[in-house]
This record gives structure tokens, C-alpha cells and sequence, in this order.
């Protein structure tokens, strides 16, 4: 996060913890440049395993859906027998 401080080109940088530091926008760009190149990289990691997640719903589902008929279909068969 960054906060602008004065109109003198300074801007208040979160470092963590609560804590901030005033940087010059030219000191801040490298600093948000990198911490916007790793939000970028958790959002691809969050992307893939979404995928796999919704992968594994997808077979979880059409294996209770295969299962859910097999047993209509003997259910069906023991009727009728």
C-alpha cells in the first residue's frame, strides 16, 4: 500500500507490521514494481490450484452421477424381476 504524504513527490510505503516508510516516488517505483510482480505470481498459483479444484469437483461429480444411475438401474431391474 502506499499513501501520498505531500505534494513534494513523497509517498508513504507500507513495509509491514503496521509500519510505513516516506519514500520519494522514484525510491518507491522499483519497490512497487516487485511487490506487484509477486501479487501477480500468487495469482497464478491461486489460478492453477482453483483448476485443479474445479477438476476434481468435475470427477467427483460425474462419478456420483454414474453411480447414482447404475443403482436406479438395478433398483429398476429388481423391480421388474
Amino acid at each position: 500500500m502506499f499513501f501520498f504524504s505531500s505534494p513534494k513527490e513523497k509517498i508513504l510505503l507500507e513495509i509491514g507490521l503496521g509500519f510505513f516508510a516516506e519514500v520519494s516516488l522514484d525510491e518507491a517505483k522499483p519497490i512497487i514494481i516487485q511487490r506487484k510482480k509477486l501479487f501477480e505470481e500468487k495469482v497464478e498459483k491461486v489460478s492453477a490450484e482453483i483448476i485443479k479444484i474445479r477438476a476434481n469437483i468435475t470427477r467427483v461429480n460425474t462419478i456420483t452421477f454414474s453411480l447414482y444411475n447404475n443403482f436406479i438401474s438395478l433398483k429398476a431391474h429388481w423391480v421388474i424381476s
